[in-house]
C-alpha cells in the first residue's frame, strides 16, 4: 500500500508539468538506479548520491531518496507534502546526480548552495502547476532569482523553465504511465 502511494505520488508530480515529465522520463530511462522510499514523519527528506564525486563530474551516479511521508510545513510555514518533496529531492537532486551536474557553488548573496537553489526552483514548478504557494525561502533565507547560468543548468535537458515543451508524459494521466517508478519511461 505504501509502495503504491509512493508510485502514485511520483507519477502525479511527473504529469503535473512537461518539464517535470522530462526529468522523470530521463531518470526512469537512465542506466543509474534511483531507489525512493518513504520515511517516517519527522525524518528529513534527502537524496543521497551513491558515488558523490560522480554527481558533480559529468559521469553521473545512482541515488537513494528518502521522502518524508507527512504534511509538516517548512520552517517558514510554507505548506509542504510528499509531492513537493519528490519534486525537490527526486526530480532535482537525483536528476542532477544522475547527469553528473550537481552544482556545489554557493550563491554569494544568500549563502545558499546552488544545488539547493535549483532544487527549490524545480519544486516551485510543481507547486505552481498544482496551484500551491511557491516557496520563496530556503530555511530563513530568500531563494535567489533564476540567473542565466541557473536557467541553463535547469533546462539542460532541453526543457525551458518559462514554458513547457513536449507533452506531459505523452499526454497521459497519472496511473497510465506504466506502474510507477519502475524504469519504464512514459
Amino acid at each position: 500500500e505504501e509502495r503504491d502511494q509512493l508510485r502514485a505520488d511520483i507519477l502525479a508530480v511527473a504529469v503535473s508539468d512537461p518539464r517535470l515529465a522530462a526529468r522523470y522520463n530521463a531518470l526512469v530511462s537512465s542506466a543509474n538506479i534511483h531507489v525512493v522510499r518513504f520515511t517516517g514523519t519527522g525524518t528529513r527528506s534527502r537524496a543521497m548520491e551513491i558515488i558523490p564525486v560522480n554527481a558533480e563530474n559529468g559521469r553521473g551516479t545512482s541515488t537513494r531518496v528518502l521522502i518524508e511521508a507527512g504534511n509538516r510545513p517548512l520552517p517558514d510555514r510554507t505548506p509542504n507534502n510528499p509531492r513537493t518533496r519528490i519534486a525537490h529531492e527526486l526530480l532535482s537532486h537525483s536528476y542532477d546526480a544522475d547527469r553528473g551536474t550537481k552544482d556545489t557553488d554557493v550563491d554569494p548573496a544568500s549563502g545558499i548552495a546552488d544545488y539547493e537553489v535549483a532544487a527549490t526552483q524545480v519544486e516551485n514548478i510543481y507547486r505552481d502547476a498544482v496551484g500551491m504557494e511557491v516557496r520563496s525561502h530556503y530555511g530563513s533565507r530568500p531563494v535567489p532569482p533564476v540567473t542565466p547560468s541557473r536557467r541553463r543548468a535547469l533546462r539542460g535537458d532541453g526543457v525551458s523553465l518559462t514554458g513547457g515543451t513536449g507533452n506531459t508524459c505523452d499526454g497521459r494521466r497519472a496511473g497510465s504511465c506504466g506502474s510507477g517508478f519502475d524504469r519504464r519511461p512514459c
